[in-house]
């Protein structure tokens, strides 16, 4: 088969997401299918097909942004501009879509709910789309942002099911997403739960710590809101105060980096805790260490559990998501509540007083792991969906025009006439430098939502400052992309018509 696999994410990346698709990838290839690939660049900037071919999104962006503002100004005056600028982003995707070659291919196999919408509406009507979706975005929004406009939450469930609607056949993870579908009133075609795999074995290299009988706790997470970090250094607090002796490693990166850092300061933990930024050597890292713990607010099905598990680590997760369909509590690994701060200082201390146990926990999830999570029956499952696929009816858009009305008219008919009361009027500045204090004259700053759409892009100018204006209240993240630096996200909320100062060294 020839098979295009698409994502709205930037790819190659750090994160779950990027680990399942390399995976599919690889074992589909070494079975002998041929598979092409288009997704964002590093760096947001491009859109790119696997065959060489770049697209400049924000060309794309700027052609419609009339017309969206158009449609909204005629139809929905009073929409928030969060909803503009999300639909803007989406029409440059499926122009930037519309500049590669679709045809061909036997299906397409979407990664979420952007990619799903776009290329239902540009492909070729008579190739099948699978989706699978790798998250609940509503249910993210609710945890990360419960104050969000009752409009913007059902603005994101409702794109969200008919992303869903729009599949020839959906992929869950775990049941719990399925569950969730269900709970939203989603209709959902053909929908098979296939958990996720990975390759059952990697180099076990000996703890090389100097540090032999100090217990080393290792927690494997981007450094963003909800993946609960702050959960975690009070617990180490508390084990430090009780007169625990331990070494944490934190490992990936993300918006939060500086905030956690000035905590760890905050709480005397510095001689505790090491932050190792991103690395490609995961599953060896976990292998050093006693514990691996995953203090998540929301999640999905980590691949951390899977590799610590792999090897033979107890892990203490968070009770959220399809985590608890991974993890047989005080069996094969430990279940808490998630920002229960107390409740994880317990077990640590449970674990850190007893060896023995940490040992038979360990041997027991990899146990559990090698029967679960093998990639090669999560290629042979998902290889019957799509066989089952290519024999099924296509379902074809009623309307490939820029808006996407389909979606949007059982929206705006249900609100409109309804006065919609959202402040959008704050503002971010700043400026752009080198540790050394050089401006930064040539980079693009993103901003993008909680779910990590962009919204907005600008340039910085000749002095190495940048702006957003107009806008709601919320939550944000701003990532910093230029020539010869490294990219660099912050963390950033807004509230009222408030101006916040963000400076940045890259």
């Amino acid at each position: 088969m020839k098979i295009l696999i698409a994502t709205y994410s930037a790819y190659p990346r750090v994160g779950g997401r990027s680990t399942y698709i390399q995976g599919l990838k690889e074992e589909l290839e070494h079975r002998g299918h041929q598979v092409d690939l288009v997704a964002h660049a590093p760096g947001l900037c491009e859109v790119y097909h696997s065959s060489g071919h770049r697209v400049n999104k924000q060309a794309m962006r700027e052609q419609v942004k009339p017309i969206v503002n158009s449609y909204f100004d005629k139809y929905f005056p009073h929409v928030t501009n969060w909803v503009r600028w999300r639909e803007m982003e989406r029409y440059s995707i499926e122009l930037a879509l519309q500049q590669f070659p679709l045809q061909g291919y036997d299906l397409i196999h979407a990664q979420d709910i952007l990619s799903a919408r776009c290329l239902y509406r540009v492909k070729p009507p008579d190739i099948p789309l699978v989706v699978t979706y790798h998250n609940v975005k509503s249910q993210e929004w609710l945890v990360n942002q419960p104050s969000k406009h009752p409009f913007e939450m059902e603005y994101v469930v409702h794109e969200e099911a008919e992303s869903a609607r729009a599949a020839d056949a959906v992929i869950f993870p775990c049941m719990w997403i399925r569950d969730t579908f269900d709970g939203l009133h989603v209709s959902v075609n053909h929908a098979h739960v296939i958990p996720y795999g990975t390759h059952l074995s990697f180099d076990q290299t000996p703890k090389v710590s100097t540090d032999k009988d100090i217990p080393l706790i290792v927690c494997p997470a981007r450094l963003v809101p909800i993946k609960g970090h702050s959960t975690l250094l009070d617990a180490l607090y508390m084990l430090k105060l009780q007169g625990y002796t331990f070494r944490c490693w934190i490992i990936g990166d993300g918006v939060l980096r500086n905030h956690l850092e000035a905590l760890c300061r905050e709480k005397g933990l510095e001689q505790f805790v090491c932050f190792l930024g991103n690395r490609n050597d995961v599953p060896n890292l976990l292998v050093q260490s006693d514990i691996v713990v995953l203090p998540t607010l929301h999640d999905t099905l980590p691949f951390a559990v899977m590799e610590a598990q792999l090897a033979g680590k107890p892990i203490v997760a968070s009770r959220v998501g399809g985590i608890p369909e991974m993890i047989e509590s005080e069996k094969t690994g430990w279940l808490v509540d998630p920002g229960n701060s107390v409740e994880l200082a317990d077990v640590l201390a449970h674990l850190l007083k007893f060896p023995s146990r940490r040992t038979k926990m360990g041997l027991s999830a990899k146990r559990w792991a090698v029967k679960r999570w093998s990639v090669t029956r999560m290629v042979s499952e998902t290889l019957k969906v799509y066989r089952q696929v290519l024999n099924q009816d296509r379902n074809i858009p009623a309307d490939h025009s820029i808006p996407d009305t389909e979606l949007l008219q059982p929206l705006i008919s249900k609100w409109k006439g309804v006065k919609i009361s959202c402040d959008s009027n704050g503002i971010i500045v700043g400026r752009v430098s080198t540790p050394e204090g050089e401006q930064v004259t040539r980079g693009t700053i993103h901003l993008m939502d909680i779910s990590w759409v962009t919204l907005q892009m600008v340039s910085v100018d000749e002095h190495g400052e940048f702006r957003f204006t107009e806008l709601p209240t919320g939550k944000y993240s701003l990532m910093i992309t230029a020539p010869g630096h490294p990219a660099k996200s912050l963390y950033v909320e807004v509230t009222g018509n408030k101006e916040e100062r963000i400076d940045i060294q890259i």
